[in-house]
């Protein structure tokens, strides 16, 4: 009796070729065991579907992060650098401006004997015996005008800039005249109030003569530390 020629067993066994590795990379898999020279590989599995998932996942993740970067490079404010003596380098990052005056003026009616506290969120005059305690502006029965704070100064300019003017004139000192007869519209004065907030009234309308009664345009802003 004669078996099967060992041979063949060999041959059958090392079966896999260059010719059949290229057919198995071909269709995306390499299964099974591979003898290459002396080198066995057995349970070998290589999947290229998997490798260009992989590879599609690497650079999702690649390109987020350039447009991430790029995204933070154009919102971030810039930054700049100063050296000074010894070396040192200073970083500083550019202040955001905010405008001279952030709220919008108030009316106010005062007639005789009246006063109003402009501190408070209420401007409604009420009957009262002079600029004392609470009371920031008072108008006597002669249509003269009283602050509680050291008197008025002059001043001439605009709206906008207004604050800018009353903190230099009240730091100043400038705010000195006790008290003043507002009888022409326009005329405008810086001054402080009880609490020692800057503030600034422009009189929009004097009837005196008439109903001993004025309409003012007044703006309190705290003052800077």
């Amino acid at each position: 009796m004669t078996g099967p020629d060992p041979r063949h067993s060999d041959q059958t066994h090392n079966q896999v070729r260059s010719d059949s590795l290229g057919n198995a990379f071909q269709t995306g898999q390499l299964h099974g065991d591979a003898h290459v020279g002396n080198t066995t590989v057995r349970n070998t599995t290589v999947s290229l579907s998997a490798l260009g998932v992989v590879a599609g996942v690497v650079i999702t993740v690649v390109a987020g992060l350039v447009v991430w970067k790029v995204v933070a490079t154009e919102t971030a404010p810039a930054v700049t650098s100063t050296t000074v003596a010894g070396g040192s380098t200073i970083r500083t990052s550019p202040k955001t401006s905010t405008p001279n005056d952030s709220t919008r003026p108030r009316e106010i009616r005062l007639s005789s004997r009246t006063g109003v506290d402009l501190d408070g969120d209420e401007t409604v005059a009420e009957r009262v015996d002079g600029a004392s305690g609470d009371t920031d502006l008072y108008m006597t029965e002669t249509g003269i005008l009283y602050t509680n704070g050291n008197g008025f100064a002059d001043d001439l300019g605009t709206e906008q800039q207004a604050r800018s003017r009353c903190t230099d004139a009240v730091a100043a000192g400038q705010n000195s005249a006790a008290q003043v007869l507002p009888i022409m519209a326009g005329m405008q004065y810086c001054f402080a109030t009880s609490d020692d907030k800057i503030a600034w009234l422009r009189v929009k309308d004097s009837k005196l003569a008439a109903s001993s009664s004025v309409v003012l345009a007044v703006q309190v802003w705290p003052k800077e530390r």
